[in-house]
């Protein structure tokens, strides 16, 4: 999988990005507020314990003092949050990256040491600047004072920000690998099942040739309407090039162009059944679910006995699920299972369902000597 540039971590190609100048005004918003509220559930309490404290001060004196250095946080974080956007630590950079961040939470402090030297107010509001660069002694108290405040600058506002801006980013490039996954898995299982349907198109259209090729030699008109019913069946195919799943009524007009073609090869031999619960037919079901079924059951049921037998499809729904069953009375599997000679139709039917619902679903064979076999199927019930 690729890697993420800064700039795509920081603004998600599935996403509308907003504008540069609108994200730095919601962060210098988000930033103000919150350091805001801050002032104004921690001044109050500082000038309260002050007082108890028995020192002389004012609540005016209290408020202003804590607001110059909450100000001037609130002007630099979103600085260090946008550094932690656009330069993040990651498992190839780290020794890149901690030195810059390291001599950035140094300018950080400085920065916030500056800013109330200038407006803090103890001092001379009109002389601060000349206090701070000309007057005896000027770097050091500026160096007591850099070292006092040091730690709080750096690992009360300093890295929280950076660690704010690398959950952001990180939490994006999760979201980010979680959709590139989730789509090459969707794009995984759909190539898997146009395999799977692929495969499905020869197998009954060669067996259908196979059968107008044998009835030709008996009974030509026979023959002929199943080449007209064939190539119904390959209008409704071509119809659908890539579609994986269609309603159950659908599905039910293209197993009753196929039942045709067979009606016309087994005659009296083939009588079938269609039970649909009315709700159901605009349910969604695996294009191609039916036939194969239906085609299995012809061949390795109705076709075996000479008297011939009957299909039974029938659909419910139930708690939210879509029941279908494909039975039929011929003589059964030996020992009640479906041996591998029973057609690659029941096959590719367990695979698409396992792509399509995973384990979602239940498909079984129920099969005993003489009394014939059912295929039963249970999936989500679902609709357009």
């Amino acid at each position: 999988m690729p890697k993420l540039a800064p700039a795509e971590l920081a603004h998600p190609t599935n996403a509308k990005p907003k504008s540069a100048s609108t994200q730095l005004e919601l962060i210098w918003l988000v930033s103000f507020l919150f350091w805001g509220m801050y002032a104004l559930f921690t001044g109050p309490a500082l000038y309260q314990r002050n007082v108890s404290l028995g020192y002389r001060t004012t609540f005016a004196f209290e408020i202003s003092s804590f607001l110059v250095p909450v100000v001037i946080y609130a002007a630099l974080t979103p600085l260090v949050y946008l550094a932690g956007l656009k330069y993040p630590i990651t498992t190839g950079n780290v020794r890149r990256r901690l030195l810059p961040y390291l001599a950035g939470g140094m300018l950080f402090a400085a920065l916030h040491l500056i800013g109330k030297l200038q407006f803090y107010p103890t001092l001379d509001l009109h002389s601060h600047l000349r206090w701070l660069f000309f007057q005896p002694g000027t770097f050091m108290r500026f160096r007591k004072l850099y070292l006092f405040n040091l730690f709080d600058d750096l690992f009360m506002v300093y890295a929280p920000a950076l660690l704010v801006a690398h959950a952001v980013v990180y939490h994006r490039t999760s979201t980010q690998n979680s959709v590139r996954a989730s789509e090459l898995q969707k794009q995984l299982a759909e190539a898997q099942l146009q395999a799977l349907k692929i495969q499905l198109h020869p197998h009954f259209l060669f067996n259908t040739m196979n059968s107008i090729s044998a009835l030709m030699h008996i009974d030509v008109a026979a023959a002929d309407k199943m080449m007209t019913r064939l190539s119904d069946l390959l209008r409704m195919t071509l119809e659908r090039p890539r579609t994986q799943e269609t309603t159950l009524g659908d599905e039910l007009e293209f197993l009753g162009a196929y039942l045709s073609i067979e009606q016309v090869r087994l005659r009296e031999r083939l009588k079938t059944v269609i039970e649909i619960q009315r709700d159901t037919r605009e349910a969604l079901v695996p294009y191609l679910l039916l036939q194969p079924l239906v085609e299995n059951a012809i061949r390795h049921g109705i076709s075996k006995t000479e008297s011939g037998g009957a299909i039974v499809v029938s659909s419910t729904r139930v708690n939210g699920r879509l029941h279908i069953e494909v039975s039929d009375n011929g003589p059964g599997f030996q020992n009640g299972f479906a041996s591998s000679s029973s057609g690659i139709g029941l096959k590719i039917t367990r695979e698409r369902l396992q792509a399509l619902y995973g384990t979602d679903h239940d498909f079984q064979v129920h099969s005993a000597p003489g009394s014939g076999t059912a295929v039963v199927i249970d999936i989500p019930f679902r609709t357009q």
